[in-house]
């Protein structure tokens, strides 16, 4: 998962990236129930998305040893943003570069979350479970899928007056 930005202010809008990843599906289909939240510090979690999800495997056609050496999607252009969520996170070397071949095979969701303009400050987390076949699956870059909440104030003195503005 990605979240952009990864420090928001009460009030806005907080982007969440979702990759269903079924490159591993082998001549047979899933269809799991997914769900998708935000746990705010408090404790309180605010659901986003909860529906079955169709995963469908690659045709054999396309599997060949050449093109899993190749990207399937990306030839020259790597995602800024998932960039820039790598970067910004404590993932490792080897963690970006599953996170690019998975983005090749793999569906895509986005959400939005608009934070309440008296939302809590502190760390938000999201919740990605998978629920298939009597097993809940969660997300494989869950120590980044966070974000902050902040409030910034802005204080200026003017020395002659000694005024606040």
């Amino acid at each position: 998962m990605s979240i952009f930005p990864k420090r928001a202010i009460p009030g806005k809008t907080v982007t969440i990236h979702w990759n269903f990843n079924i490159s591993s599906l082998k001549n047979v289909h899933i269809f799991p129930r997914v769900r998708i939240g935000v746990k705010d510090p408090n404790g309180n979690v605010t659901m986003l998305f909860e529906e079955y999800v169709l995963g469908l495997p690659n045709s054999e056609d396309e599997i060949t040893p050449q093109k899993e050496r190749t990207f399937k999607y990306l030839k020259k252009n790597v995602p800024l943003l998932l960039l820039a969520d790598y970067f910004d996170g404590i993932s490792k070397r080897e963690q970006l570069i599953e996170r690019l071949k998975n983005i090749q095979s793999g569906r895509h969701y986005y959400f939005t979350y608009t934070l309440p303009n008296d939302a809590p400050l502190g760390k938000y987390t999201l919740v990605s479970e998978v629920h298939s076949s009597g097993e809940i699956k969660y997300s494989k870059t869950a120590a980044d899928d966070f974000f902050f909440v902040e409030k910034k104030h802005w204080i200026r003195l003017r020395k002659e007056k000694k005024e606040r503005l």
